[in-house]
């Protein structure tokens, strides 16, 4: 009986180690699951890329061809991934559809240079029929210069310092001529249409 009575006593611990062993791997699993997930999803947010109009938060119209969030807050020399779109109101198709920042002003109204304006990563349309709506989780990136932003004359220059800026983003684009099939965006090109934003630079 002693020996009977031992023998469902190593059972019983076997089992009880058994079952702390199970809820302890379930657990690590769990744990690895969710830093994976934590893992791509970062770097998800950190890759420009196209998304259907359908997952923009504000979908443009023909009433409002190009949309952004209305403020879009960036840390001192940051980036930040947000959603952009675009509706081709146009009556001809386009080719190369991208975004580009074309035009920031201080709080106080003073023009910001060209070198000194936030770029956007986004991958371009290679082409767009007419009434047709795209969009792009595309990455704001503010300049990442040396140089402290400064006031010279009637213009701003160096890296955006914490601060508000309106903002105004475009969409450019080309459409080829009648002997062509592909057409060039010149880096001057005039922007299709364009819409004001506010942006937030914090420290």
């Amino acid at each position: 009986m002693d020996i009977l009575r031992r023998s469902k006593k190593a059972d019983l611990n076997l089992s009880v180690q058994a079952i702390v062993i199970l809820i302890f791997a379930v657990i690590m699993l769990g744990l690895g699951l969710g830093l994976i997930h934590f893992i791509f999803g970062s770097a998800r947010e950190k890759v420009a890329q196209s998304l259907a109009v359908t997952e923009l938060s504000v979908q443009p119209t023909s009433d409002k061809p190009v949309t952004i969030e209305s403020e879009v807050s960036i840390k001192f020399k940051g980036e930040k991934k947000t959603q952009i779109g675009f509706y081709n109101f146009k009556s001809s198709s386009l080719q190369k559809v991208a975004p580009k920042i074309v035009l920031c002003l201080t709080a106080d109204g003073k023009e910001v240079d060209e070198a000194s304006l936030p770029t956007v990563a986004a991958p371009p349309k290679p082409s767009m029929d007419p009434g047709i709506a795209e969009g792009w989780g595309a990455i704001i990136k503010l300049p990442d210069t040396l140089d402290t932003g400064a006031v010279s004359g009637t213009g701003f220059s160096g890296a955006l310092t914490p601060g508000t800026y309106i903002c105004s983003i475009g969409i450019v684009g080309c459409t080829p001529t009648s002997s062509e099939t592909a057409c060039i965006v010149a880096p001057e090109a005039m922007p299709i249409k364009t819409t004001d934003f506010t942006l937030k630079v914090t420290s």
